[in-house]
This record gives C-alpha cells, sequence and structure tokens, in this order.
C-alpha cells in the first residue's frame, strides 16, 4: 500500500524548451528507474526524479525527420538500455541509450530557474534504425516484452515490431485475428453482427474491425485488444512473450465490452481495467479460462453523477499493486488494486467525513509515469510536470504481545515515517520522521524492499545494493561494516524477520547472478552474516513461522513454483541474546506446487504448535522425539486473481528433498477464504486455542480462527471459523498493518494539510497521512467468552456485585488476563467491552450464533470486567448509548442504577456517576411512577452529591454539566414545594461531609452571592459556559443561590477547594468555579487569604477540634507558598518552562507572535514559557484578567507579571513592597525557575 506525501512540487517546463514554443507531450520513466525521459515535438529531454528534478541534458530529434513532422509517442525497451520515438507521419526512430546518472558531470548544476535546476549535457544519445508505417500515425506504443512491441495505429491495424531485428515483423487487424488458426469464442457472431448492421446503414460492406486499444501483460503473458464494435478479447499466445516468431496463435475469447474506449491489464494479478469515454471506471478479475468476473464498479469515493470527462492514460505500478488514472482536464485518481482510492483530485459527499480535500494543482493530465515512489505528471498544456511523492508502507505480518512500538510505517525516498501517539489529542499519525542514511540513500536509490520487526523497533531496508537497518530503541542507522560485501548483492524479493532476532534476504549476486538466501543478525557487528544458502531459482516470495517454544521455520516460493521448507535452529551463548547468534538451516521440504499457485499475492504459514489445542502461555505445546519427524506448518497462499487465502497440509505432501518429479501428485489444499482477499495478518496476542488471522477482504474486516480437529481419528485436518468484524470495507481507509501494541487494526488515508497551502500559489502544497485506528478485539472477546460459558462450572441467577460476585465462577485461564491487561495498556479495554455489551443486547443486530445464549454472556461479561477499574466506564457507556426499554437487560444484572450510581461515588468515577442521573430520574422502583416527584428529590440529592465532590476534585467541565440539569429539575420541584420541604432533604449533609473529608463551614457564603453581576468570561479554551438551551441563566443562579445558602455540603466543598486553589496556584480553576455559582472572586479571597497566608489563622474557630494541619498535612510557609503559587500558573497553562533564556534562539519564531503585546516585554530574556505564552491567541488577555481578579493578592499579581515579564510591573510593586524581594529570593531556589534568573535579577538590580 502507498499513499502520497510530502510536498506536491510543479516545475515549469518552457524554461529549457530549446526551441520556443515547445510542449511536452510524454513522460516515462527508465526501466532501470535512474532517470526519466520527456519528449516533447521535437527533442527527447532527461531528467533525474529521485528527491529533485534535475535535467541532465537533451537530445534533438529533428534532424531525424522531415520538414512538417513532429514526434508524438515513444518507449523504453524493458531493460532500459534503447527506446523508440514514434513521429506524426509514422515513422518509428531508434535510439540507444547509455546515461549514467551517477557521473558527477552529468549532475553539474549550472543554474536555477524557478525551481527547476538545470543540468549540463548528457551523453550522445544516437540514432540506430528507422522504420516507416506508410503514413499510418501511430496512437500508442505498448510494450510485449524484451523482443518485441506493438504500435496501434490509427488505421485501426496493430503493428508488431522488434526490439533487435528493427524492422516490422507483423500486422493484427480483425480480420487476422478472426481467422486461421486463432480461436475467439464469440468473435465471429460479433463480427457479423458489426458487418450486417453497417450494411443496413451504409451499405458498404465492413471487411474489418479496427483495434481501438491494445494492452499486454508480460508477467500473465495475457494479451488484451479492443475493438471498435464494442467487444474486448482476451487471448493467451503460443509464442509466450516472444512476438517475433512467425505463425502466433491467439487463444481466447471475446466479450461485450460497450462503451469501453480504454483497457488496462494488471502485470501481476490477473485483473482488466476497462474505462468509459465519461470516465466511469471496471475493474473485471480473469480467471483461468479467460472468462472475465467484476471485481469492482467504478470508485465509491466519486459520486457517480459528477462527470470526471475522458480518460487520458492508466498506469500500473511495476508491483501491480497502485494503478493511477490520468483524466484529460479533471485530475488524477490513485487506486489500490482492491478498488480503495488512496488520492484523488474529485470531491464527493461521501469522503468529506474524512476530511479529504481536492488536490490542489492537478488540473488534468496528458502523460504520467511511476518512478519508484513518485508519480511524474506532465500537465494537458505540456507546460509544467508535477511530482507527487509516495510512502510505500512497511508492517510486520504478524502481531506479537512483545512489541514495544507500533510495527508499521511508511517509507519514501528519503525518509522513514513511524507512528507514534500524539501528545494533544492521544491520535496516531505518521510523525516520527527519521531521515535515511545519507551515504545509503545516494548510492543504493531507490529502496525497494523493507522489512519491520514484529516489536516495532528495527527496521530492514534494501535498495540497489546491500541493505541498512535502523535501531528505534539507540536511534542510529547500522549498516554494513564491509562495504565490498555491500556491493555484491541486491535484495529481490522481500525479507522478513525471525523472532526479532535476525532477517533474511533473498538476493541475487551481482558477479555470477546466481540467488542466495542470507541471513543477518540484527546487530551488524564483524561477523554479522550467519547464513548463506544458495538458491536454485530466483525467489518470489519469503515467510517464516514459529512457536513459544524458539522452533522456526523458513519457507520459499520460486519462481519454478517450488516451495522450499527450511527448519531454522537456533543457539545462543546466552539465552534471549542479540549477540553470538549461531543459526544452521536443514532442508526438510521441497514441494512443487501447481500453476494455480504461480505468483501469489502473499504467503504466510502457521506453526503447528499455534494450531494446538488448550496451549497455554506458560506451558507451550511441545514435540518429542526428533524434531524433524514432527509436525510441519501449514502454509497459507493468497492466490492471485480470485485472492482466495488456501492452506496447504506440508504433513500429508510426500517428501521431495532429494528427489524432483516432474509429474507431481495434487497436493492436499484447504479453501480457507473462497475470494476477494486483499490483506493478511496474524494475531499472536489473541487469547483462542488455535491461530487467528485478521483478513481485509472485499466483505470487510473478518477474524478466521484456524485450529486442528482430531476428531476423525489419527490424521487431523483443519477446522476454520470466520468471525465478521465489519459489514464492507470503506472505500477511503485503506489497511496499514495490525499493531498489538495500540490493539487495533491501522487504517489510513491521504489528506491535503491546508496550512501549507496559500492563496498566492497553488504549485506546492502537503499531503499528509491520516492515522485511523479500528478496533477488532472485541469480537474475540466475544469469542472467549462464548467458548468460556459453555465450560463454566456455573453462574449465578442473582445480581453480579456485592456478595454474590463471590459465587461466580471464573474460568479465565493465564492468557485472556494477560491478554486484556494489554488492552488496558493501550487504552482499548472501554471500547472494545462497551461495544460488546452493546452487541450481546441488541438481540436483532447481534453477531453471534444461535447456540449462543446472549444472557449467559452478558453475565459472564460483566462478572469479568468488575475485576477491572473501567467497570463502571464500560458500563455506563453501554448504557448511555441502549434505548430506554433495553437498559434494564443490564441494571437486572448488576443490581439497580441506585446501586451502580452509588459504587461510581465510591471509585470517584463522577462523570459516570452524573449520566446515571437521567436513568435515576425515570426509575420506577420503590413503586414509584416514572418522573414522579419523589424521583425528581432523588435525582436533585443524587446530583447535588456528584455536584459536591466535582467540587472538591475541581472537575469544572462536570459543574457546568450539572448546573443546568440540576436547574431544570429544582424549577419542576418549586411548583409542588417550598424551598423548606427541599432543604430537607439534605438533612445528611453534615454526614456527607464527613465521608468526603471536609470541615464544617461557619461563614455564610449566602453574603458573596453576587447573581447581578456578569462576569468577565475568559478567551476559549479556558472559559466554560452553560447549555441554556433548556434552562435560562435566572433559573440556574435560583438553583445556586439555594445550594449555597443551604445545608447542602455545597458551602464546605467551596471552601475547601478555594483554599486549595490559591495555595496551590490553581487561579484559573478558582475563578471558573466561583464564577460558575455567582460568588464574588473578591470576597472568597478575603474570607480565605488569611487562612493561605497564615496557616495558624482560625484554628480553633472552627468548633470541631479540627486543625488546618489536619486538614493539609503539609501546609507551607511564606515562600514554599509563592513557590507553588509560581508553578500552579505554568502547570495550570502547560507553560513549560527552559532551564535558560532562549529568546534569541526564538527570533524566527517571532511573526506569530502579536507586537503589541509583547511591547512591555524585553524579547532576548524569554524562556520557553514566553514564547508559548505570546504565541498562543488568547492566553496573554486571559492572565492579565486573572491578575485583576487577584488584584488584592500581592503574591500572585507579582508571579503573573514575571510569567508575564512585564519589567515596568515588576520594578513598581517590588518598590511599593519590598518583602517580595525575599519570595523572588526563594523562587531561585527551584532549578525549574532557572531560565527567570536573568529577568529577576534584572528586575532587582533596577529596584536598588
Amino acid at each position: 500500500m502507498r499513499f502520497p506525501s510530502g510536498s506536491l512540487a510543479a516545475y515549469p517546463l518552457e524554461t529549457y524548451m530549446v526551441v520556443p514554443g515547445e510542449r511536452a507531450l510524454e513522460v516515462s520513466v527508465c526501466p532501470t528507474g535512474s532517470y526519466a525521459a520527456l519528449l516533447s515535438g521535437g527533442h527527447l529531454h532527461f531528467l533525474t526524479c529521485n528527491t529533485d528534478v534535475v535535467v541532465i541534458g537533451s537530445v534533438s530529434i529533428c534532424n531525424a525527420m522531415g520538414d512538417k513532422d513532429y514526434a508524438t509517442h515513444f518507449l523504453w525497451h524493458p531493460l532500459g538500455e534503447q527506446l523508440v520515438v514514434s513521429t506524426y507521419h509514422g515513422r518509428l526512430l531508434y535510439f540507444n541509450v547509455a546515461i549514467d546518472v551517477h557521473r558527477e558531470r552529468c549532475l553539474t548544476q549550472v543554474y536555477r530557474v524557478n525551481s527547476l535546476p538545470i543540468g549540463c549535457a548528457a551523453s550522445c544519445v544516437p540514432l540506430t534504425n528507422e522504420v516507416h508505417l506508410e503514413g499510418d500515425a501511430v496512437v500508442s506504443l505498448v510494450s510485449a516484452g524484451h523482443h518485441c512491441f506493438f504500435a496501434c495505429t490509427a488505421t485501426g491495424l496493430v503493428r508488431v515490431l522488434g526490439w533487435f531485428k528493427k524492422n516490422l515483423l507483423h500486422t493484427y487487424d480483425a480480420n487476422f485475428l478472426s481467422g486461421g488458426l486463432h480461436t475467439f469464442s464469440g468473435l465471429d457472431a460479433a463480427c457479423r453482427e458489426h458487418t450486417s448492421k453497417d450494411l443496413c446503414a451504409g451499405g458498404t460492406p465492413i471487411t474489418s474491425i479496427a483495434i481501438l486499444d491494445i494492452c499486454y501483460s508480460c508477467q500473465l503473458e495475457l494479451t488484451g485488444l479492443l475493438l471498435s464494435s464494442g467487444q474486448f478479447l482476451l487471448a493467451n499466445s503460443s509464442a509466450g512473450d516472444d512476438f517475433s516468431c512467425d505463425n502466433v496463435v491467439f487463444n481466447g475469447v471475446c466479450v461485450a465490452s460497450a462503451g469501453t474506449s480504454r483497457v488496462c491489464i494488471n502485470p501481476r494479478h490477473p485483473l482488466a481495467v476497462l474505462a468509459t469515454p465519461t470516465g466511469e471506471l471496471e475493474c473485471k478479475r480473469i480467471s483461468d479460462d479467460l472468462s472475465l468476473t467484476v471485481f469492482w464498479i467504478d470508485v465509491k469515493c466519486v459520486t457517480s453523477d459528477e462527470y470526471r470527462g475522458s480518460i487520458r492514460c492508466m498506469v500500473w505500478t511495476d508491483d501491480g499493486e497502485m494503478l493511477c488514472v490520468g483524466y484529460n482536464q479533471s485530475g488524477i485518481m490513485v487506486l489500490h488494486y482492491s478498488g480503495i482510492c488512496v488520492y484523488s483530485s474529485h470531491v464527493a459527499e461521501y469522503p468529506r467525513q474524512h476530511g479529504l480535500r481536492p488536490a490542489i494543482g492537478i488540473e488534468g493530465c496528458a502523460s504520467l509515469s511511476w518512478c519508484g515512489n513518485q508519480l511524474l505528471i506532465v500537465d494537458p498544456r505540456g507546460l509544467a510536470l508535477t511530482v507527487l511523492g509516495f510512502s510505500k508502507v512497511v508492517s510486520s505480518p504478524c502481531a506479537e504481545a512483545t512489541a514495544m512500538f507500533t510495527p508499521a510505517c511508511t517509507l519514501d525516498g528519503s525518509k522513514l515515517r513511524f507512528i507514534e501517539q500524539q501528545h494533544t489529542d492521544g491520535s496516531l499519525a505518521f510523525s516520527d520522521t527519521v531521515l535515511l542514511n545519507p551515504r545509503y540513500a545516494v548510492e543504493n536509490n531507490p529502496i525497494t524492499y523493507g522489512a519491520i520487526s514484529s516489536d516495532g523497533s528495527v527496521v530492514a531496508l534494501a535498495g540497489r545494493n546491500g541493505f541498512l537497518l535502523f535501531d528505534r530503541l539507540a536511534r542510529r542507522w547500522r549498516t554494513m561494516r564491509d562495504r565490498k560485501e555491500e556491493r555484491e548483492f541486491t535484495c529481490v524479493a522481500q525479507p522478513v524477520w525471525v523472532k526479532d532476532l535476525m532477517v533474511v534476504f533473498p538476493v541475487r549476486l551481482e558477479r555470477t547472478h546466481e540467488y542466495e538466501l542470507r541471513v543477518y543478525n540484527r546487530v551488524l557487528s564483524k561477523g554479522a552474516m550467519l547464513v548463506r544458502m544458495p538458491l536454485q531459482n530466483k525467489p518470489l516470495r519469503l515467510s517464516e513461522c514459529h512457536d513459544e517454544d524458539g522452533d522456526v521455520f523458513v519457507h520459499l516460493f520460486d519462481d519454478s513454483g517450488t516451495l522450499l521448507v527450511w527448519r531454522c535452529v537456533l543457539s545462543s551463548t546466552y539465552p534471549h541474546a542479540k549477540h553470538n547468534l549461531e543459526v544452521s538451516l536443514k532442508l526438510v521440504k521441497r514441494v512443487p506446487l501447481p500453476r494455480m499457485f504461480r505468483n501469489p499475492v502473499n504467503m504466510m504459514a502457521i506453526h503447528p504448535a499455534r494450531l494446538s489445542a488448550y496451549r497455554t502461555t506458560s506451558s507451550p505445546c511441545k514435540f518429542r522425539g526428533n524434531r524433524d519427524e514432527a509436525l510441519l506448518p501449514y502454509v497459507l497462499f493468497v492466490v492471485s486473481g480470485s485472492n482466495a487465502l488456501i492452506a496447504l497440509d506440508l504433513n500429508a505432501v510426500m517428501n521431495r528433498v532429494s528427489v524432483r518429479v516432474a509429474s507431481e501428485p495434487l497436493v492436499p489444499l484447504t479453501t480457507i477464504f473462497p475470494s476477494g482477499l486483499f490483506h493478511l495478518w496474524v494475531d499472536y496476542t489473541a487469547p483462542l486455542d488455535g491461530a487467528v488471522l485478521l483478513a481485509v477482504s472485499d466483505r470487510g474486516v473478518s477474524i478466521l480462527h484456524l485450529s486442528l480437529d482430531t476428531s476423525g481419528g489419527v490424521t487431523s485436518s483443519l477446522c476454520v471459523n470466520e468471525y465478521r468484524v465489519g459489514d464492507s470495507t470503506d472505500p477511503i481507509l485503506a489497511p496499514v498493518g495490525l499493531s498489538a501494541y495500540d490493539g487495533c487494526l491501522l487504517t489510513a488515508f491521504a489528506d491535503v494539510d491546508a496550512s501549507q497551502q496559500t492563496l498566492s500559489s497553488v504549485s506546492h502544497f502537503s499531503v499528509r497521512t491520516v492515522v485511523v485506528p479500528s478496533m477488532y478485539n472485541y469480537r474475540v472477546l466475544g469469542e472467549v467468552i462464548a467458548l468460556r460459558s459453555k465450560i463454566s462450572s456455573s453462574i449465578t441467577k442473582g445480581p453480579i456485585g456485592g456478595a454474590s460476585v463471590q459465587s461466580v465462577s471464573f474460568p479465565w485461564d493465564e492468557r485472556v488476563l494477560c491478554w486484556i491487561e494489554g488492552m488496558r495498556r493501550n487504552s482499548t479495554l472501554v471500547c472494545n467491552a462497551d461495544y460488546l455489551l452493546c452487541t450481546l443486547i441488541d438481540r436483532e443486530t447481534s453477531s453471534l450464533s444461535d447456540s449462543e445464549d446472549p444472557c449467559s454472556m452478558l453475565r459472564l461479561t460483566l462478572s469479568l470486567l468488575q475485576r477491572y477499574p473501567e467497570y463502571h466506564r464500560i458500563v455506563v457507556n453501554c448504557l448511555r448509548k441502549l434505548e430506554l426499554p433495553c437498559c434494564p437487560v443490564v441494571v437486572d444484572n448488576i443490581g439497580s442504577t441506585k446501586k451502580l450510581f452509588v459504587s461510581c461515588l465510591e471509585e470517584s468515577r463522577l462523570e459516570e456517576a452524573a449520566h446515571l442521573l437521567h436513568l435515576i430520574m425515570v426509575d420506577d422502583g420503590e413503586g414509584g411512577k416514572n418522573g414522579s416527584l419523589d424521583t425528581l428529590r432523588q435525582t436533585l440529592v443524587c446530583a447535588t452529591r456528584i455536584l459536591m465532590l466535582a467540587v472538591s476534585c475541581k472537575k469544572v467541565q462536570l459543574i457546568y454539566t450539572l448546573l443546568p440539569f440540576m436547574a431544570l429539575i429544582f424549577k419542576e420541584l418549586l411548583v409542588s414545594d417550598d424551598e423548606e420541604r427541599l432543604r430537607a432533604l439534605f438533612s445528611d449533609a453534615k454526614g456527607q461531609c464527613a465521608l468526603a473529608g471536609l470541615r464544617r463551614s461557619t461563614a455564610n457564603l449566602s453574603l458573596l452571592l453576587d447573581t447581578e453581576q456578569d462576569f468577565t468570561t475568559l478567551s476559549s479554551p479556558w472559559s466554560f459556559s452553560y447549555d441554556t438551551s433548556e434552562v435560562g441563566m435566572k433559573e440556574i443562579r435560583s438553583l445556586t443561590t439555594f445550594l449555597v445558602s443551604g445545608d447542602s455540603g455545597l458551602s464546605e466543598a467551596l471552601e475547601y477547594v478555594t483554599t486549595d486553589c490559591l495555595r496551590s496556584g490553581r487561579l484559573l480553576t478558582l475563578y471558573e468555579i466561583v464564577r460558575g455559582f455567582s460568588l464574588s472572586p473578591y470576597g472568597m479571597m478575603e474570607l480565605k487569604l488569611d487562612e493561605v497566608r497564615d496557616p495558624h489563622c482560625g484554628v480553633s474557630s472552627h468548633g470541631e477540634g479540627s486543625s488546618v494541619r489536619g486538614h493539609f498535612p503539609h501546609l507551607p510557609t511564606h515562600g514554599e507558598l509563592f513557590l507553588n503559587l509560581f508553578t500552579g500558573i505554568h502547570e495550570e497553562f502547560s507553560l513549560t518552562r527552559s532551564p535558560r533564556c532562549v529568546g534569541n534562539e526564538l527570533r524566527r519564531h517571532r511573526s506569530s507572535v502579536v507586537g503589541a503585546e509583547v511591547a512591555t516585554t524585553d524579547f532576548t530574556l524569554w524562556t520557553l514559557a514566553q514564547s508559548i505564552l505570546y504565541s498562543t491567541p488568547g492566553l496573554p488577555e486571559t492572565l492579565r484578567h486573572l491578575r485583576d481578579h487577584f488584584a488584592m493578592w500581592d503574591e500572585c499579581v507579582l508571579a503573573i507579571n514575571i510569567i508575564l515579564m512585564c519589567f515596568t510591573d515588576v520594578v513598581h510593586q517590588l518598590r511599593r513592597h519590598s518583602e517580595l524581594v525575599q519570595a523572588l529570593q526563594h523562587l531561585l531556589v527551584d532549578e525549574r525557575n532557572c531560565g527567570y534568573k536573568s529577568f529577576i535579577r534584572y528586575c532587582l538590580e533596577n529596584v536598588s
């Protein structure tokens, strides 16, 4: 999978065109990937396309052409050694190309114009031959292998020309294809129908049907021809990939394709994409008999009624994974072969929920070409070359419980981007960027292969030669010490990690062109190469599997269709040591496979120990006797074409290690997934007996549970259970990888970074990859509970909670509990368990089978979750999502809503308790009716208890949420009750205050009420407001007056939080709480300021024998009080303090600071806190408002002035209050305030 990344750059081309007015026609990258060629009307321009576009030079082809003739198309030889150019009058010009872009003189930049570096002239590109097609203009040039190429002409003919013979070999037309030995089912009928229609219309018979387009897949050896009669021919040829021989015979099918204007065959997967003149796309799967079935129709990220215009070109990547569709006037689309759109210029209603924006700067396409991880685009006018970079996703094929990082990253030409959690909102993003080793990146570009260990700590990358490793723990690159050894081999297939200790590379030797399997230690020290195994054929796929006891198998599938299996024996001087590893490979199987396994999409294996029943972490399955005679793995193949998942049982295959037989018997195969599977991962963390696979297909996300069924006797068979996670795939979200570290399936989509866009220019903008986690463990948890419920000894009939919980049997083994602890560490337990509970309760949409009892599973789930602190949050979240008639299903299993409410208060889960108020209000328990006055009174009392604790815990958001709800109930009760009767509801307030640890208040806070004053609302996001949609401010202030003046326990909580906030410097929290209850901030401070300054003030006035020292165990001294105040302001506003002044280093950020706000500060004395303060909108005003409200407290004013670095105010204040100088001296004792030393000393010098 690839995603666009980085900045899209548009390079103007008219600055280096030799002839004024020339326009670029086509761009194509050399098959070697070293450079690209750009064709204009009379020249070939060669340029590099790695990190920046550098023009190497231009070659004139005007002399080779006659007057009034110009170039139209060109095509590279598959080896990149020559190219052919077609002209308007049907001439074909052959050129030899021998350009070495690594020569220094070719890359020397002469000058730079409009961001396009111009280099010196390239090497000579001589003309070697010319072929004339007798005035037949060439419409397109298509490669047909190493020997020939096709030229589709304007007269509807296909010319076959040789690369080496350099002449016209054959000519194909519809008559040629319909006669001779060629067989196309349905072609004769199509020709007769087309001829009869034309006879009726014009009276002139048509003897042939024009060929509109031709395509060819060298790897699949498939040829496709699009006819003007609305038919599509798909055929195999008797010549294979060599059309230069005579008597080529085609055998295939003819299918109706009315309205098709272009066709393109995937180079690797048997897929054909057909396009209409209006821009619609249809992808069809090619079966073994060449019949076509619909794979996907059109692109879901674009509305069907949107006119996209005609398609200019369609180009697949070399690996057949991504398809770029270029439109004449409406931009481009980049699709995964599964139909997922990863980038589009078209905007529809669907993707806007993900924030997808249009591809600014791409207005159309004249030609495009893939260059590794970059896409080169020529605009329709031929005046600019646009380069769009892509990042290739590298992820681990398995998820291990030992993961230390997210095992997924993206790789582009110069950077690695790792996924990490954002500190701001906790989301995941590709934000950890690492530059590639510069020496290796320059010498071995492009980087073609990458593999990341299952723990996410090491990444292996392979380029043109050798490889290198990045250790994420040490944050360093590790390259091979012997440069000569690095240059002697090239990686030819995807490498794999073995138990995160070593990496296996399938390589080709540069000198002998032979193939080997090499094993390297993850620590590239001396003697890092552990094993080298010679191979007879080119490797295509590589995989490994291991058990929990160190038994390892390595599997390799080569281009001859043979599967090789080695047992990897690991030994080390020290257990679990990464150094001094000793490895040996012993070949145990060689299995020739049928043709259906040719070029598999994916291959992985499952160790037999993973499939055993009732295995535990502490006692894994172990084999007895000779390991060579033990069970062998099951190898899983995702076959190309149908994308079916098929398992091969190696234990049932005859041993073919020593002898290779040409005619092999049928191998034992098991179809696990019938079709449409695109991505597959193994989850080794799931606590199920057997192997757990996570599959992404055209039907959505599924969990495949594999186990061995031994009920049939001695032999065992593979048992497969599929658990659906999602009903359908999102056409925007593309799977990235499976992460046990994050506990989810990682998906992503590309988005334009709006912060990089400018109104003056649209030639450069940034594209970022947005990561979206997708939860699936709820389905695993459901199956775990379903299996355990069948073997559970007893499940009580009464409610779960209190004393009855001891009678519930917990049939949980060690694996289940460790797995749940893992979900708690990555914070996914709540969402997974919440979704599972909702699934169990909603019987209609439940995905469980009929044999499973949702009620029994619900009780067992609640009994399991009650072990964990997240229990209340999970249950309350579930109740919030359910409709009221469904709530009793949960409530009956936990006792009652009031018991859950009390439990939430005891566990300090105030937000969850607040959500239960709506259920308490409609609870008809104790013989009451829904919404009765008694129920409303009980709800008000419960809400007051939450409010008192919320004030004590300084939960400002909860306070502003509760008060409007309570005001609505209070307004309803005042209709029938007077205030004295309502005050009787709070008769036990004294006991509640004692339970909460609060002292009884002797002050009358009602005297401090100021209901008429409109308090200053601070700047967002530091200000809170009430929801007045159902109740007004008059009713809220009436409620606060009742609560503060009454005996509800709220006065004690307000006095406590005032004292605590003043001591800890939480001024913003105190101001918002006081404002919420319409109290005077000045009065509250005047009430408690003496106690804050002198801890012994008023000790005996409370009359209950409790001292202030007893209530506040550690009372600060005067110096410590000022230090706590200063520290609290920094922490409350997230102002990071630096150990020194960094003002001079932050001058480049001064553009983001408003000049008027810093007029009274010295910029050179700033710390990091001032940079954050003055670059955050509204934050300086907020601090100034707080300074005004707490003006009577000199220490508070001084602390805020120092943070604002208002030099004049600080000096004036120190001159008026000389006793504050000692507080400043105490402030510098804390090392966290070292950055303020210069400013404070500067102020003290001016005071004296």
